[in-house]
């Protein structure tokens, strides 16, 4: 190239890099609404659902609810507490996960939601919302109130399981009133049959879990005052809480739709050790690796939370 060619192009990426300095930034979307501290409004994706919790918040992770009452979708967003057992929500609890817990709902969801975090007023009913927590399974996995699974007996399985479940939902109680939160509580994961490892460990488990979620309806459902509903799925006729007008605490009572067999249910305490190891487990088409479950319960999950009795204004 010729000198003249050389300085031809100097000059117009000269022109160039001092254009691109000087311009302004180009408009771009602004960013979705729960993304955003100030609360923008310029939103077009779905508005998340926070589940927040143990590990089993990821089997809900990034997917599209369409909730039935509700005119748009949500998107599940996890929001991981790692470790987190539901004895740890207790408020007297002196442990990482109990903080973490806490920061993540009375700080940082808090500043999504565009609040002070450092305000003493910073909760009021205008900007009341809806959380999902997971907890438990860590509780029925390593043993209920202390002793380990070896230990359970069937006259104390049920006992540690109400004890463990009454202090987890007045936690979660306080909390939903500390942070002006609607929280729906999910059940422990049903565990999956496996072929391979300690049949009688799986059992115990299994039964824990089991008298966990019993214990969750009977304090978190059958206390309320409900009224009769039709739906498709079995059980063919179930109890409904009416529809409720502040924030609290609500159970998601979908697991029993997702067990290989929900003929032999009975109440928290009276299970028989001689029934074959695969009573309440998990159906196939649920699980992912044998303790948790894939997305394919979305759809229970989304019918769950228009049911359960919750503020659907609020979600």
């Amino acid at each position: 190239h010729d000198d003249d060619s050389i300085l031809s192009i100097s000059k117009r990426l000269s022109t160039t890099i001092t254009l691109a300095s000087t311009a302004s930034t180009p408009e771009s979307p602004a960013p979705p609404l729960w993304w955003d501290p100030r609360g923008l409004t310029q939103h077009t994706g779905p508005r998340p659902l926070w589940i927040v919790g143990d590990s089993h918040v990821l089997s809900l992770a990034w997917i599209r609810l369409d909730i039935p009452g509700c005119n748009l979708p949500r998107l599940a967003v996890p929001v991981v507490i790692t470790g987190l057992k539901a004895w740890h929500v207790r408020p007297s609890t002196r442990f990482f996960t109990h903080t973490n817990l806490r920061t993540m709902i009375l700080e940082r969801l808090a500043q999504m939601r565009g609040i002070d975090s450092t305000s003493s007023t910073r909760m009021t009913t205008t900007n009341t919302t809806t959380i999902v927590l997971s907890a438990g399974e860590i509780d029925c996995r390593e043993g209920l109130g202390g002793p380990n699974l070896a230990g359970y007996h069937q006259p104390y399985c049920a006992h540690h399981a109400q004890r463990t479940v009454t202090e987890y939902v007045q936690a979660l109680r306080l909390l939903a009133q500390e942070a002006h939160l609607q929280i729906l509580v999910m059940p422990v994961a049903p565990h999956a049959h496996q072929s391979t490892g300690r049949l009688a460990g799986q059992v115990a488990r299994r039964q824990a879990t089991q008298a966990w979620n019993e214990e969750l309806r009977q304090q978190l459902l059958l206390s309320q005052k409900t009224v009769h509903y039709e739906t498709s799925m079995s059980p063919e006729s179930v109890q409904k809480p009416e529809r409720s007008q502040d924030c609290g605490v609500y159970l998601l009572d979908y697991e029993r739709h997702l067990l290989l067999d929900t003929t032999q249910e009975t109440s928290a305490g009276s299970f028989d050790a001689n029934r074959d190891e695969s009573t309440y487990a998990l159906k196939n088409e649920f699980d992912a690796d044998g303790t948790h479950m894939n997305c394919a319960f979305g759809s229970h999950f989304a019918d769950a939370i228009s049911k359960c009795g919750c503020n659907m204004d609020l979600l």
